[in-house]
């Protein structure tokens, strides 16, 4: 398998990790990146040297893969791979925009919270040490609340859906609200960071890291909640939990509780 595509981060991973999930090993990998002049239909002028001014640098993508001579399959794995970089596009365009969504939360949640409402400074710690390289973007949507005559639901807002979740086709449905959604909206949590049940189609083969906060009016009542996709990163991981709000306060009282 061989691509040609404008240098962005995720690609080559992306594309292994579908075509893993698709039964197939890549035996070789090669992938130069050349920075190219082109028109603007495409056709390739020159090839610049690397640090010229001008023209765009293109990841050169070569995959090799056990022979595949079936036309219903190469056709899958053309699709397959055509939707994977449609979602790495979407979220490399839009990462700055839903970083910046992350603080706009922790923002409201200063602004609207007083220091003695359970949980509020650490869940506003909490989602500035996500935006601060510790959360890799995906997708992000806002859902606002609806009581209905089959009870309260979850319906996505027009406009608001930026990087995976604004593909075509995943425009969001309403759906009610879940067991665990309900304590949620009861309780004095501001946040809920949990796993997913989707696996992300872009940069690693795991479960999405799911960030729900909650979207509240002037009066702080919840009106509904903001959804952020994504995946943790590897500092996230090796932070130590005595660093990583909220978790470092139900550590302590773990440690206290232990008598350590």
């Amino acid at each position: 398998m061989q691509l040609v595509h404008t240098n962005m981060p995720f690609l080559v991973d992306s594309l292994t990790m579908t075509l893993d999930r698709l039964g197939y090993a890549i035996q070789l990998t090669i992938h130069p990146l050349v920075r190219c002049q082109r028109t603007e239909g495409g056709q390739l002028q020159q090839v610049l040297p690397r640090d010229a001014d001008g023209g765009a640098v293109e990841s050169f993508i070569r995959l090799d893969i056990p022979r595949e001579t079936r036309k219903e399959k190469l056709e899958q794995i053309a699709a397959a791979l055509e939707a994977t970089l449609t979602d790495v596009r979407a979220a490399v365009r839009d990462w700055a925009k839903m970083r910046a969504k992350m603080r706009e939360a922790a923002d409201d949640i200063a602004r609207r919270m007083s220091a003695q409402e359970p949980h509020a400074t650490e869940s506003e710690a909490l989602l500035r040490w996500l935006a601060g390289e510790r959360y890799t973007f995906l997708g992000y949507r806002e859902y606002l609340l609806t009581d209905t005559d089959d009870g309260p639901m979850l319906k996505p807002r027009k406009r608001s859906a930026l990087g995976v979740k604004s593909v075509a086709g995943r425009t969001g449905k309403a759906h009610p609200l879940s067991s665990a959604m309900r304590r949620f909206k009861r309780s004095d949590d501001l946040l809920l960071m949990t796993k997913a049940r989707a696996r992300a189609t872009v940069h690693r083969n795991s479960y999405l890291d799911y960030v729900g906060v909650k979207l509240l009016d002037d009066n702080g009542k919840v009106i509904g909640e903001r959804r952020f996709v994504g995946l943790l990163t590897s500092q996230a991981y090796s932070d130590q939990p005595k660093d990583i709000p909220l978790v470092r306060v139900k550590t302590e009282a773990v440690v206290k509780r232990a008598g350590v």
